[in-house]
């Protein structure tokens, strides 16, 4: 096993004895340079290449109490970018169970995209879906935000599920992604979770929920995984990261056999 992160995984308010091994992906690693607005580009930075578009490496988002701070991914462009990193000695991870949860922490608008997710170097061409559409069934399932809206999008850019959210202004975000491997004969079953951190000025909406809850309509989504070119779990090599809409994202984190924390719907209550 690969050693946890500790003090991330204690940073992002997830324990270590309860579920299992943590995994911090945290741009503040020592091999990312950001500069202030617009940033300078993530892509050619700590083995992160471009699909399409670019995302820029940002060092001036504090907000959140550095839940989006030090720094952070941002997109570059009106069009905004997806790029993707495959596994090394500075950041990999090793899927062995078929339990596994994912998170991130976004700064996210009305109108914003903001995705995570794994994927497969199916074709040992060094890079993950970077051709596209011919290598798009080397990205797995993706989870955050679309259209401002918290999102569930199946493997190989599958089938997209969202829940609406009444998003008025910039929001901080924590959204946890609980996945079974095994369901749905393979093709796996995904349940989001999601807590709002505040917004961006440090202001509070007070109709919305500050604890980390599971998402109405987000539950036990089929997340298509025999559609991906390798759908063994145990081949997965890397992560997936899109942005755009001036959303930024951070703290992607893979944690290994892990367990939802149950609480009320926030959505459709």
């Amino acid at each position: 096993m690969k050693p946890c992160h500790f003090l991330f995984a204690v940073l992002c308010g997830l324990s270590l004895a309860a579920q299992g091994e943590t995994l911090v992906y945290d741009f503040d690693n020592g091999n990312i340079t950001g500069a202030p607005f617009p940033g300078t580009s993530l892509i050619g930075q700590d083995g992160w290449v471009a699909r399409v578009g670019t995302i820029n490496a940002r060092n001036d988002l504090t907000r959140a109490g550095g839940a989006v701070g030090g720094i952070s991914i941002y997109e570059a462009t009106p069009t905004g970018g997806i790029a993707t990193r495959l596994n090394d000695a500075a950041f990999q991870y090793a899927i062995t169970g078929p339990t596994i949860q994912l998170s991130l922490v976004a700064r996210i608008g009305p109108t914003g995209n903001a995705w995570f997710g794994l994927g497969v170097d199916a074709n040992d061409n060094g890079v993950i879906g970077v051709t596209y559409p011919a290598e798009d069934s080397e990205v797995g399932f993706q989870f955050g935000f679309n259209g401002g809206n918290l999102a569930v999008r199946g493997a190989a850019f599958g089938s997209l599920v969202t829940a609406p959210d009444p998003m008025n202004n910039t929001e901080i975000w924590k959204v946890v992604l609980d996945v079974d491997l095994s369901a749905n004969g393979g093709d796996g079953s995904g349940s989001l979770s999601a807590q709002y951190l505040g917004d961006d000025d440090g202001s509070f909406d007070a109709g919305k929920s500050t604890t980390l809850d599971p998402v109405a309509g987000l539950q036990d989504i089929n997340l298509g995984i025999l559609a991906m070119a390798e759908p063994d779990y145990t081949q997965w090599d890397g992560i997936y990261a899109r942005l755009d809409a001036g959303a930024s994202m951070d703290n992607l984190t893979i944690t290994l056999a892990s367990s939802a924390t149950p609480g009320t719907l926030i959505y459709g209550k």
